[in-house]
């Protein structure tokens, strides 16, 4: 099974699941998604923290290399 497959199949039991936990009145189903509420918040933070850098170092690092490409050399 390719892995686009398998995101998709992820998404979409994660939607389905979310519709059925809001749509019931359980107050037990109903705590979940705020017991869950962390994890999600540190997953956020997490790539914040990882990507952020990566896309504010790429064009310091370009220009410090100092390489002229050869289509600006002319």
């Amino acid at each position: 099974m390719s892995l686009i497959l398998r995101v998709a199949i992820g998404l979409v039991a994660g939607l389905l699941l979310g519709v059925a936990i809001s749509s019931s009145h359980s107050a037990w189903l109903a705590r979940i998604p705020s017991v869950l509420d962390p994890v999600g918040t540190i997953f956020v933070n997490a790539i914040r923290l990882a990507v952020i850098p990566l896309v504010v170092l790429r064009p310091l690092t370009g220009t410090a290399s100092g390489e002229i490409p050869a289509r600006w050399a002319s």
